[in-house]
Parts: C-alpha cells; structure tokens; sequence
C-alpha cells in the first residue's frame, strides 16, 4: 500500500502470475480504532462508509456517541437503510493511518464494514 494525497492505493500485481482476469471482491482485515475488524469490503462504488452497529457496539462504544441520527442512505439496488447515526474512527493499514467517517447501520449482511471512495 502506498498513500497518494492522503489516498491508499496498491501497486500493480505482477501480471505474469495471473492466469485469467478477474474481478473478485477485495476483503480485508483492518485496524479501526484500535481493534481489528475482519470482513471488510473495499467497494469503489460506495459513497459512504458503513459499519455495523454490532461491530461498533463490540469496540465498547457506546450509541449515544453517535452524531447526525437516523440518516436515510441509498443502497446500489434503489432500497434505504436507515443510519443510526456517524463517527469519526482512525483506520489503519500497514503503516498508514488515516480518519475516516463512518456511517453506523444495524446490518451488512456478511460484511463488519464496508469502505468505499467517499
């Protein structure tokens, strides 16, 4: 990972190993307040970054730390989730380290964060 202007990005994979393109999701495990999160999803096309509430709620915080309650957010299929509220939490890659504001909402599906291009 390398930052550019404040934005992480990955160097190139060595294209002779790759048998066949792909377009598989990009999942990882990141430093999020000082906890380790598993199953977030890097989704370029999200313009918001989500966290569940019961990931939230397991890093011992607490709701009402939660500004801006019960934001209306659009999901890619045309439905709305209904935020609880938003933070600020510092997220760390590797040696990068940056603040990022995060939605909470009460579901993700297979996911504890999703983290777009916001």
């Amino acid at each position: 990972m390398c930052p550019v202007d404040g934005i992480v990005t990955f160097p190139l994979v060595n294209a002779s190993r790759v048998l066949q393109p792909h377009e598989d999701a990009l999942v990882l495990t990141l430093g999020i307040s000082g906890f380790d999160v598993r199953r977030v999803l890097i989704d370029p096309g999200s313009s918001t970054d989500l966290l569940q509430m019961l990931v939230f709620k397991q890093m011992d915080y607490s709701p009402s730390t939660l500004e801006n309650l019960r934001r209306l957010l659009s999901r890619f299929n045309g439905a709305t989730t209904t935020s609880q509220g938003d933070i600020v939490f510092p997220v760390q890659a590797s040696l990068i380290t940056l603040n990022i504001q995060f939605s909470v909402v009460e579901d993700l599906f297979h996911f504890n964060a999703i983290m777009g291009c916001a």
